[in-house]
């Protein structure tokens, strides 16, 4: 590629023409200036969008990509005046099926027939009928993907992020080697994308979706408006006003992690936990709830160590004795559960959780003995029963 060649040699290298001075004109603008300085951009292309109409970007390499094309058929003649040409736009990547995001993949169709049967056309198997059915009868070569996959665009390897929220049929796309995240209207700079009900579109999806994505390194933001951002951060701060939706703009960190426990959204509920024990470090019972949504996520190890380092209480051990349990460290499980029991006898949750211990250790017979795991386990079993009842499931 020609990122790093000298400026009177051609950006890409696609059709042969299009130079540097080319790509930054008025319109379409060459992210090669994009801060901090990142390789992979050199070779991306981005053109705003003009009123209704979403960014479009595209990656140029073994063959021309266009990532949203928008609805504004002025972007392709643009694209072409600099030197390209229709047939080195190969594939089109849809981050959702919303019209400003999606029907310039129909112009393109319409207008340059030569690449009907030829164009590629990459969107969430999700996405609207009526849009997928029109681009087949005009010769769009469908690639239906559900998230997970990793799909080449210009020869580069990107990743497919599920992430509904704005739309039920919303996907990122992610270049793991530079970070650059391609996020349609699922991460915008300067604001939260709504959910439109009408795409399946919802706050509670949406929120997974950010807490996904902030589970990646990321670095560029392309997003589908506003300018391009960078970093974590934007991503956060789409997360925080998106809990901001739901809860009321005022909303405290600590209340919101207890409605979000309330909700079993345990995920969101730790992020609202950290975030309000950053300004109140010393608050024990957010600590608690912190330690206890570690247990709940499953993230055992990190629990075990949270709860190490809190002074010694009934409710530590409690914590430290089921992630030990978690990470099958059975004997030193019980030694925690024990030591809770020592502090305050009567703890149910330490006697449930140490029959729980000895009966996953083998130790059936004296898990049996601790009444309240008797009673937990035989509670258990009689939902387990009636879920299988009420599901029209044979009970033997």
């Amino acid at each position: 590629m020609a990122g790093g060649q000298d400026e009177a040699q051609l950006f890409g290298g696609v059709h042969g023409t299009v130079t540097r001075e080319q790509a930054a004109a008025p319109g379409w603008r060459f992210m090669a200036g994009f801060r901090p300085a990142c390789p992979f951009l050199e070779n991306v292309l981005f053109l705003e969008g003009m009123d209704y109409s979403s960014n479009m970007y595209a990656i140029s390499g073994d063959y021309l990509s266009i990532v949203d094309p928008a609805n504004d058929y002025t972007a392709f003649i643009q694209l072409f005046a600099m030197g390209f040409v229709p047939a080195d736009i190969r594939k089109v990547a849809l981050t959702h099926g919303h019209i400003d995001h999606a029907m310039g993949a129909v112009e393109l169709l319409q207008a340059y027939p030569s690449l009907r049967g030829n164009l590629e056309i990459i969107m969430h198997e999700a996405g609207p009928a009526e849009l997928k059915e029109l681009l087949t009868e005009l010769g769009g070569r469908l690639s239906l993907v559900s998230g997970g996959e990793v799909v080449d665009l210009s020869g580069v390897p990107f990743r497919v992020l599920p992430t509904p929220g704005h739309t039920a049929d919303g996907i990122c796309f992610y270049h793991e080697e530079s970070g650059t995240l391609l996020s349609g209207d699922t991460v915008l700079a300067y604001a939260v994308s709504a959910p439109d009900p009408a795409a399946g579109g919802s706050l509670p999806d949406y929120l997974g979706s950010l807490r996904l994505i902030m589970g990646y390194p990321v670095g560029p933001v392309l997003t589908g408006h506003d300018d391009p951002a960078f970093g974590r951060e934007v991503v956060a701060a789409t997360y925080e006003g998106v809990v901001k939706r739901m809860m009321g703009p005022r909303v405290s960190w600590n209340t919101a992690a207890m409605q979000f426990v309330q909700w079993g959204s345990i995920g969101d509920a730790l992020y609202c936990c950290e975030r309000w024990l950053e300004e109140n470090a010393g608050d024990e019972g957010m600590l608690e709830l912190k330690g206890m949504c570690l247990n709940d996520l499953g993230r055992f190890k990190e629990a075990g160590e949270f709860f190490r380092g809190r002074p010694r209480s009934s409710s530590a051990l409690v914590g430290l004795g089921y992630a030990l349990m978690g990470l099958s460290r059975f004997d030193e499980s019980l030694a925690a559960l024990d030591a809770a029991l020592a502090l305050d006898p009567g703890r149910e949750e330490a006697l449930v959780y140490k029959g729980l211990s000895l009966y996953l250790a083998g130790r059936g017979d004296e898990a049996m003995d601790i009444g309240p795991f008797q009673s937990a386990l035989a509670d258990r079993v009689k939902r387990e029963l009636l879920l299988k009842v009420q599901g029209g499931e044979a009970v033997r």
